[in-house]
């Protein structure tokens, strides 16, 4: 699965552990911090996606 079909399957089911943690497991590996900003941007009202997207590009500086 890609970054965005993650953030929206966890989107549609916040609770998922499963969705959780691919999210976070495909967040460590991306490096395309143009599509993480785009991604942070568009997700921005959602906390739970945003802040991990956020954390990865400060991690990436």
């Amino acid at each position: 699965m890609t970054l965005k079909n993650i953030i929206l399957s966890y989107v549609d089911k916040p609770h998922s552990t499963k969705n959780k943690k691919d999210l976070k497991n495909l967040l460590e590996q991306e490096k395309n911090i143009t599509l993480l900003q785009d991604l942070g941007q568009e997700y921005f009202p959602d906390t739970e996606v945003s802040i991990p997207i956020y954390e990865r590009i400060l991690e990436s500086g």
